[in-house]
């Protein structure tokens, strides 16, 4: 690589490494903040049908949509990823959009929302995940993992076992006349006993003690621990999956509200991607491009208000159709994801992300 290339790469890399996505302040108020509030809000709105669905089609509109259809616009209109991904992506959308009009259109309903219900749990878990080992990086953590993975994934998963114990149900919702396809649907779900929730929460304060432990260790051995956004991120993810699948019972209120601080940490870590990869890009023709202009902290109102539209468009399709469109684009994102995010095939994803700088 170049001197002339290298050096602006270089400067805006270490201008982007305080440990931050955007800043202290746009990390903790949108992510933090406004997914907290926004999951009490849909919580609370849960005890009137009516309060909830209108808080449900907004957030669904404003901030669930837009992020999944986030992963459709990062394919196609960043011409590095549209080179790589263009046949994967649709020959994967075609897939699944025929598998499911072929259960939704034959009745088998009950089917695809009992895989939306428990592939969503996963899907956001890892993204949890990704999450904490971003701003773990980036603060230059160096520690062991798996059991901050096994700690999360318990912790999360326990509440959610006591909901499935005690049946995942979807109440009747109708939306401007028009009802979802999903009312009054029953998830099909093992027969589980209460001592195996008690378990699962046992396992879970067990793992809870000894990532405590570890993380004590380290910092008395003069080691680096995780960083406090790392714990916030983890923490928030524990109380909202306890809280929720605790005190809740309508599915439909349970995934949006996993989807809230989910949906708003795809925001940023997408946004966050874009405008470093067409920032540090030296090709002019990338930096006029749609994306890359959307992408600029200049045009971030416009970036916000795009993706609104998109997802007010979405949201009429879930009408028509049994939602199969929408839906597709639901799964297709959790497929698609796993190519996207992960480091194998994607050389730049670090420096994109702040956590690497190039080598020289």
């Amino acid at each position: 690589m170049s001197t002339t290339v290298e050096e602006p790469i270089v400067r805006e890399e270490r201008s982007a490494r305080p440990g931050w996505f955007v800043s202290p302040r746009v990390d903790i108020v949108l992510v933090l903040g406004l997914g907290a509030l926004l999951s009490v809000v849909l919580s609370l709105t849960t005890v009137h049908k009516g309060a909830f669905l209108v808080a449900a089609v907004a957030f669904a509109v404003l901030s669930d949509y837009p992020h999944v259809l986030a992963t459709s616009a990062r394919v196609w209109l960043d011409p590095r990823e549209r080179q790589r991904y263009w046949r994967h992506y649709l020959v994967s959308w075609v897939a699944v959009a025929a598998v499911l009009s072929a259960l939704m259109f034959s009745g088998a309903t009950v089917i695809v929302v009992a895989v939306w219900a428990y592939w969503q749990v996963f899907h956001v878990l890892k993204q949890h995940f990704g999450i904490i080992n971003i701003y773990a990086a980036k603060n230059g953590y160096k520690g062991p993992r798996k059991l901050l993975k096994y700690s999360l994934f318990a912790a999360c998963l326990a509440p959610f076992v006591y909901r499935a114990s005690q049946g995942l149900r979807f109440s009747e919702y109708e939306v401007l006349g028009h009802r979802l396809p999903f009312s009054e649907l029953t998830v099909p779900t093992p027969p589980i006993a209460m001592p195996v929730v008690y378990a699962g929460f046992g396992i879970a304060a067990i793992l809870l003690a000894l990532l405590a432990g570890e993380q004590l260790r380290l910092r008395r051995a003069g080691r680096r621990g995780l960083p406090a956004m790392s714990w916030a991120t983890f923490g928030l993810a524990v109380v909202s999956y306890n809280l929720s699948y605790l005190l809740v019972s309508d599915l439909f209120a349970l995934i949006l509200i996993a989807t809230t601080t989910h949906s708003l940490q795809y925001h940023l870590i997408n946004w966050t991607r874009n405008n470093t990869r067409f920032r540090l890009s030296t090709d002019p023709a990338e930096r006029r491009l749609l994306l890359a202009r959307l992408s600029s902290r200049r045009a971030l109102p416009l970036y916000v208000l795009g993706f609104a539209v998109l997802g007010v468009v979405a949201g009429q399709l879930d009408t028509v159709l049994l939602g199969v469109i929408p839906l597709t684009f639901v799964f297709h994102h959790f497929y698609m994801d796993g190519a996207l995010w992960k480091g194998k095939g994607n050389p730049e994803l670090a420096y994109d992300l702040g956590i690497a700088m190039p080598k020289r």
